[in-house]
């Protein structure tokens, strides 16, 4: 153990029980407290810096989880389709009580243009599109929920839902729901669906599509039919 204090200006070695230093006189136990000072802020620093990266990780695993995917899916047609298809769903809404059955087709194009040009603002959405494959219909439905102020910062983050619905027997079902790159797992699917239905309950032609009889799916269109009695 040193038997010495080292003055820190001049680094002159002054016996432990003396006060000034013998070289520069300045007072050594100033010196014993600035040190112990210094050490102590580098160990809170340290405890900080520990702590902040053992909360990182989850806060950036979450971020990278949920982080919206692109706004759009599927191709998307012009404002003359759109108007067409909002046509066609109305007629087929104005038989819908009638003893018919009637089958429509509608393609990609046409039910992006419809949602985009037609039906995503009223329906409180930033952007709500579909993509057709065999067998299943893709859709995103994109938010931007906020602006919110945290710690003097506004904030308007960016919320992507998809839903992938398997087309089998003239049934649509949900068989995968992700909250931005997080799949939500089946016990959360039906219910975060139904929340979405429920945003289109105000929309008649959206509705419309609850009551269809069948759907089928091919490789650029969908075929839904609506009604009931036989088909001419």
């Amino acid at each position: 153990m040193d038997d010495f204090v080292k003055c820190v200006r001049c680094g002159w070695k002054n016996p432990k029980n003396e006060v000034f230093c013998a070289n520069c006189h300045r007072i050594l136990g100033e010196m014993d407290s600035t040190r112990q000072r210094i050490k102590a802020e580098r160990s809170r620093a340290a405890v900080k810096l520990l702590v902040f990266l053992l909360i990182l990780p989850p806060f950036v695993l979450a971020g990278c989880a949920l982080w919206p995917r692109s706004s759009m899916i599927g191709t998307l047609g012009s404002k003359r389709s759109a108007k067409r298809t909002a046509e066609v769903l109305s007629a087929m809404h104005t038989m819908d009580d009638q003893a018919v059955v009637a089958g429509r087709d509608v393609t990609e194009r046409e039910v992006n243009a419809y949602l985009k040009h037609l039906r995503a603002e009223s329906l409180s959405f930033d952007e709500l599109s579909v993509e057709f494959e065999p067998d299943r219909v893709l859709m995103r439905v994109t938010n931007k929920p906020g602006p919110w102020s945290i710690l003097g910062i506004k904030v308007a983050p960016t919320v992507s839902r998809d839903f992938t619905l398997a087309v089998a027997d003239g049934q649509a079902k949900v068989k995968k729901a992700a909250l931005g790159h997080l799949p939500l797992i089946w016990a959360f699917r039906p219910g975060a669906f139904a929340r979405f239905k429920r945003t289109l309950r105000d929309a008649p032609e959206l509705k419309l599509l609850a009551k269809a009889q069948s759907i089928t799916i091919y490789e650029d269109r969908l075929h839904i039919t609506f009604g009931g009695g036989e088909e001419n």
